[in-house]
């Protein structure tokens, strides 16, 4: 083993040291024997050659010096003198010098061999030891000692077998192996110093002398664990590739550089509706749809081209039935046998493609398109076809430059989206940028973008994928909507559930005074005031935020002065179906309200001048049913004077004839009253009013007219009829106007019979209907669809208000009217009513 410095120098100080003492003791004993210098200088070459085979140079060759001054002082005459007398004197000394100094550089070059040969065999990687021809070891190397752990003297002998493991360790088998005197070799188990066993390939080479003898046999073991572990491992490959060959459910093909199948695994021939045999053999392009052929070839070529670099490719396979599978493959060339083949890997993507085909019509419809930028070569290297025509490209001829995709941002968003780009690739972080863009044609359009960032394991960006959707109609309906909301005439506000507001058009600042922009993030009550809050807001947005439509409408005083507003609220469901805001609308119906109340004024006008009208048109029937019950009183009144005057007088005919004229004088009132109401200018009154009664009361004020005018009348009144919730006055008035436009309508009939037939029913108990039906002229369809216009007649000298205000009263009671065409002629007039049943709500005077 090779020395350090400090130990080797070590070393031969000691050897110089002990070297000085034996020449100085040998010096003193050959000059006690009185040796000549011949012999003493023989004595001391044998002991510088003892020295040198101990090691080390340093020492044999001061000793040579000192040696040779001391046959110089003590052995050459003149003796205690380095001078030399005689020449064979100087000849011995000279001689004894050079032939130690060359014993001793002979000697130290053996032994730095024999150091060298030593080291070689400590430091080679295997355990190296020898033996006697009998197996008896007699050497080991450091290696053998230090991987076993044993000392030279455990491994001498026959301990060195001990290191094997027990089942490798066969001494019979060792022993006729040397008895046989031939090399040999094993693979055996020999155990390491922590009780590892590893494997190691033994062999044993014997010595032979010049008669042929063995004297000698040396051994060597090399490890070939990691050997074996290879070879297992190998075999486990070799083991599962067959197993993922034969039995992996992806379809595998090996062809070779002509196209023919060499090798296809079960799942693969069976995917093709085939057996294994019936494609091995055959051209691969047989299995492949004929127009997809001509692009295989040319990647095969390519990957032939490229040995050892996968390819990737999408192409159509048919089955053996005929059917089309999309499979996605990716082939890698090599050499086996030295023959190129190419291995194909087969992905089933029917189903991806299918979905694909969904997508991009998905795409086509929403104008959304999808991209993929590669952040390292700047440029975007995926762009499906939607996204091709989004940006005005054609998707057939490939891929844009990327500044001709730059080019189609509108010039003044061209810098800022750029620029949120580059930030955001600095950031890498996910963004949004909304963008116009400009087709050849000079289409714009506004584009919305989102894009990913995708990182690599080591936190580095390596791309960005994402989507740009044609956002143009919604920015227009969103321009449009904006416009409706600036610019309505109504107050239109959004509110939080937290009662402030989210946004307000500048109507807030027209009728409250306050600018839109300090309408955002005010409470409501700090707008219009907390008692409107509390006590018409609050109520109605809690209902709202409950999820039901609200409204309330009214009188207020404000800013602008006293207002009548219609306000409504409309829940907003953002993205659940909680409610998260609602929309207010305010609407301002003041001019209206007025205008309605002048309308309302209007009419009553109007309806009392109709109603003097009618009084004058029907003077001479109330002057005949006025005749009639004076003229009985008159007639009762002198009848009871001559009861009276009998003798004696006849008590019981006088009592009668007074009654009849209490009668008379209470009809008479009855006519008056009735005059008086119709034409009296009074406020409408709502009560229970009997149908029926009604009816027959205006039907007695027209009797007169529906005598001179020879119709006759017929009634079928329903018994029982529930009352209707209205003014008295007001219905008879919508009877007698009937009545009385029937009557003229068929004075204008010169032939057939002239009726007039009246009819109330009830359906449910809800609904009152009252017809009037008469037999006057027929109607053509114009006359119909106008027969309620204001000023619209169908007599020669009628006014156009008598329906027109029919209508308008029976609407304020809530009810409808219509007219309807006979067969042969005439018309019947509709009326519906609702009943006053039990629960009804007071009808208002102002609203009937």
């Amino acid at each position: 083993m090779t020395r350090s410095p400090t130990t080797r120098l070590l070393h031969e100080t000691v050897q110089l040291l002990l070297g000085l003492i034996a020449v100085a003791l040998l010096t003193a004993l050959c000059f006690w024997l009185d040796f000549r210098a011949v012999s003493a200088a023989f004595t001391y070459l044998i002991l510088i050659v003892l020295l040198s085979l101990t090691g080390g140079l340093l020492a044999p060759v001061v000793l040579s010096f000192v040696a040779a001054g001391c046959l110089a002082y003590f052995f050459s005459p003149p003796i205690f003198d380095f001078r030399m007398n005689y020449p064979e004197d100087i000849i011995a000394t000279a001689t004894f010098l050079i032939t130690s100094l060359t014993v001793g550089c002979l000697v130290r070059r053996m032994q730095a061999g024999k150091d060298e040969l030593a080291n070689v065999l400590h430091a080679i990687p295997a355990l190296v030891w020898s033996t006697a021809p009998d197996g008896s070891a007699d050497f080991s190397n450091q290696r053998f000692r230090d991987y076993t752990g044993f000392s030279s003297e455990q491994l001498r002998g026959r301990g060195w077998p001990d290191a094997l493991h027990p089942e490798d360790r066969k001494v019979e088998e060792l022993c006729a192996a040397l008895a046989a005197g031939e090399p040999f070799e094993n693979e055996v188990r020999i155990r390491s110093a922590n009780g590892e066993h590893r494997w190691f390939v033994l062999r044993m080479t014997p010595l032979r002398n010049e008669q042929g003898t063995i004297v000698k046999w040396y051994g060597a073991a090399s490890d070939v664990e990691e050997r074996r572990r290879a070879v297992e491992a190998l075999r486990d490959s070799e083991e599962r590739w067959h197993a993922v060959f034969e039995h992996n459910p992806t379809m595998y093909f090996i062809v070779d550089e002509a196209g023919t199948v060499l090798s296809v695994n079960p799942f693969g021939a069976e995917q093709l509706g085939c057996s294994v045999n019936e494609l091995v053999g055959r051209s691969v392009l047989n299995v492949f749809h004929e127009t997809d052929r001509a692009a295989i070839q040319r990647n095969a070529a390519s990957c032939l081209e490229q040995l050892g670099q996968s390819m990737s490719w999408e192409a159509r396979k048919v089955r053996k039935d005929g059917t089309v599978l999309w499979v996605r493959e990716t082939g890698k060339a090599m050499l086996m046998k030295e023959r190129p083949v190419i291995l194909i890997v087969c992905e089933d993507i029917t189903e991806r493609k299918r979905l694909e085909t969904h997508l991009a019509e998905a795409q086509r419809i929403s104008h959304t398109g999808s991209f993929a930028y590669d952040v390292a070569g700047r440029r975007l290297i995926y762009s499906s076809e939607e996204h091709h025509r989004l940006f005005g490209f054609d998707p057939a001829a490939g891929m844009p430059a990327p500044k001709d995709w730059a080019l189609r941002i509108h010039p003044d968003d061209r810098e800022r989206a750029v620029q949120t780009m580059e930030q955001r690739l600095r950031e890498r972080t996910d963004y949004e940028v909304d963008f116009r863009i400009v087709l050849p044609d000079g289409t714009l359009k506004y584009i919305h973008s989102i894009s990913h960032a995708v990182l690599s394991p080591s936190g580095d960006l390596v791309e960005i994928v994402g989507t740009s959707t044609d956002v143009t109609d919604r920015r227009r309906a969103e321009y449009l909507t904006q416009q409706v909301f600036e610019r309505s005439p109504d107050l239109v506000g959004i509110l939080g559930r937290d009662y402030r507001y989210r946004r307000a058009n500048p109507m807030y600042e027209t009728f409250w005074g306050i600018a839109p922009e300090k309408v955002v993030g005010m409470h409501i009550r700090d707008v219009i005031g907390e008692e409107r809050f509390d006590r018409f807001a609050k109520p109605n947005l809690d209902r709202c935020f409950a999820g039901e439509e609200a409204s309330y409408e009214g009188w207020f005083n404000g800013p602008g002065g006293r207002k009548y507003w219609f306000v409504t609220y409309s829940p907003l469901r953002l993205e659940s179906e909680r409610v998260e805001a609602v929309l207010i609308i305010a609407r301002d119906l003041t001019e209206r309200m007025l205008a309605s109340e002048k309308l309302r004024d209007a009419r009553m006008q109007l309806a009392h001048a109709n109603r003097v009208a009618t009084v004058g048109e029907l003077a001479a029937s109330i002057a005949h049913e006025v005749n009639q019950p004076i003229g009985a009183l008159v007639t009762n009144a002198h009848a009871g004077l001559r009861m009276l005057s009998a003798e004696p007088p006849d008590l019981n005919q006088a009592h009668e004839a007074l009654g009849d004229i209490i009668k008379d004088g209470r009809r008479v009132s009855e006519v008056i009253d009735r005059i008086r109401a119709l034409v009296k200018k009074e406020p409408p009154q709502a009560v229970r009013v009997d149908v029926n009664e009604a009816i027959v009361g205006s039907i007695a004020l027209a009797r007169a007219e529906i005598l001179k005018s020879g119709v006759s009348l017929e009634t079928q009144l329903m018994k029982d009829l529930p009352p209707i919730l209205g003014d008295r006055v007001q219905f008879q008035q919508v009877v007698m106007n009937l009545v009385m436009n029937a009557i003229e309508a068929m004075s204008a009939v010169d032939e057939g019979t002239r009726e007039l037939q009246i009819v109330t029913d009830q359906e449910g108990e809800d609904q009152i209907f009252v017809t009037v039906r008469d037999s006057g002229p027929t109607l053509n369809p114009e006359s119909l669809d106008r027969f309620f216009e204001v000023f619209y007649s169908t007599k020669s000298h009628g006014m156009g208000i008598g329906l027109s205000i029919c209508r308008s009263i029976i609407e304020a009671h809530e009810g409808r009217i219509w007219a309807t065409a006979n067969v042969p002629r005439g018309a019947t007039l509709h009326i519906t009513l609702p009943a006053a049943v039990v629960g009804n709500p007071p009808v208002h005077a102002q609203d009937v």
